[in-house]
């Protein structure tokens, strides 16, 4: 299908259009490393077969990452979804992660190590920053998003927010991204790159109650992900609790020193 497209569309101005097919699926990195790889341009932009650009994305990307002089940027969203609670739900979780692209980078250093809420469909980066972090880590299998921001800023390049919609989201609860198979494959590849890569981060920085809490909730999601007492065992850990303890007192001691 896509082969008869480009043939036909071929005098559109689209000469330039490339098609990389694999016998075997490889996972989302390596697709995603292989399909960069035979591009050649200076900017980069990824997009699921069910998202969409507005019409001047590019432009604005392009435009903003210039005048900001950034290789990374990631822009606001229009999320599409086929039930209404549910899009309410991603927007304001949306809306949370968006936020948080615009901490300050000494902030954005430590988020990293335990949480993610950077979402891949709106990056836009550089080839330049692309090649210098060695593209998506093939590791990880279907874990592309937080191993690719995680070593970007561990390499310095700091995350500009685009405060403009520029992608539209498509989330359907049913779609094979959502299924069993591939979330326990991206649960296998978060674990993997938790082991490799975080935990040993979060040591250094002697995180300790991190690193206890992560241990435990990584526990629970492969003993029951998708069951609802994994929500309830969440709750009642004694590490969530110790950390909502020492978030509370960390925000009252900043409280006095202000």
């Amino acid at each position: 299908v896509i082969s008869n497209w480009i043939q036909v569309n071929k005098n559109c101005g689209l000469n330039d259009i490339k098609l990389v097919t694999h016998e075997k699926n490889g996972g989302t990195c390596k697709n995603l490393n292989d399909g960069i790889r035979a591009s050649s341009g200076k900017w980069i932009k990824i997009l699921a077969a069910d998202d969409m650009l507005v019409a001047d994305a590019i432009e604005n990307f392009v435009l903003f990452s210039n005048q900001q002089n950034c290789h990374f940027s990631i822009c606001n969203c229009n999320i599409l979804c086929d039930s209404l609670e549910l899009k309410e739900k991603l927007e304001q979780t949306y809306r949370y992660f968006f936020n948080t692209v615009k901490y300050p980078f000494k902030k954005k250093q430590k988020k990293i190590l335990f949480e993610y809420t950077y979402p891949g469909p709106c990056y836009f980066f550089s080839r330049e920053m692309y090649d210098s972090i060695k593209g998506f880590d093939e590791r990880y299998d279907l874990a592309e998003e937080w191993p690719f921001v995680f070593h970007a800023i561990k390499c310095g390049y700091d995350i500009k927010a685009l405060d403009k919609k520029l992608v539209d989201y498509r989330f359907q609860s049913f779609s094979l991204s959502h299924s069993i198979l591939i979330s326990s494959r991206l649960l296998n590849g978060n674990i993997l790159f938790y082991n490799q890569e975080r935990k040993p981060a979060l040591i250094k920085k002697r995180m300790f109650l991190r690193v206890l809490h992560q241990n435990y909730m990584y526990y629970l999601l492969k003993k029951y992900n998708g069951k609802r007492i994994c929500v309830l065992l969440k709750y009642l850990s004694p590490f969530s609790l110790a950390e909502r303890v020492a978030y509370y007192l960390g925000s009252k001691k900043k409280g006095f020193e202000n």
